[in-house]
């Protein structure tokens, strides 16, 4: 790859210097100076390619680690409004209802008192199926492979 990189320097830069008619070289020193130019310059695209390649390595491993750790944030709330919705719901404190405006399943809470705490309670699952869209890109992976990952995409 880098020889085919450098053959083709070699042959642009050529063409560029035979254009040229005021450069009073023969075609033995044209070509020793492309020679060397192409040299120069696949070397600096080599260092290049490989310096992005480290940092394309480096950006993927914090990708991964941010991934893991949100992964493991969002673990942790869904298991424990498991928890807080099986009391609520044992108690009949809340209800699940269809929202026509949202197109989703919300809880709604059956006394004032619970309301409010619904109401974080669906902002919560909101920011969670934002965190699958986003990071997971969930709407993108089809539903066998949404069971094989075991990934719920939601709270409720």
């Amino acid at each position: 790859m880098q020889n085919r990189f450098k053959n083709v320097l070699l042959d642009r830069m050529l063409e560029a210097i035979e254009e040229e008619k005021n450069i009073g070289l023969t075609v033995a020193q044209k070509r020793n100076i492309c020679n060397l130019l192409a040299f120069t310059v696949s070397t600096v695209h080599e260092e290049n390619f490989q310096k992005m390649n480290e940092m394309y390595q480096e950006l993927v491993l914090k990708h991964e680690k941010t991934r893991k750790q949100f992964t493991g944030m969002v673990n942790f709330i869904e298991k424990n409004t498991k928890v807080l919705l099986d009391i609520f719901k044992s108690n009949t404190f809340v209800k699940s209802d269809y929202d026509p405006i949202k197109r989703k399943n919300v809880m709604k809470g059956r006394t004032s008192m619970v309301t409010d705490m619904v109401d974080y309670l669906n902002r919560l699952n909101d920011l969670v199926i934002k965190f699958y869209d986003e990071v997971y890109e969930v709407e993108k992976i089809s539903d066998k492979e949404k069971e094989k990952e075991k990934i719920q995409a939601s709270l409720f």
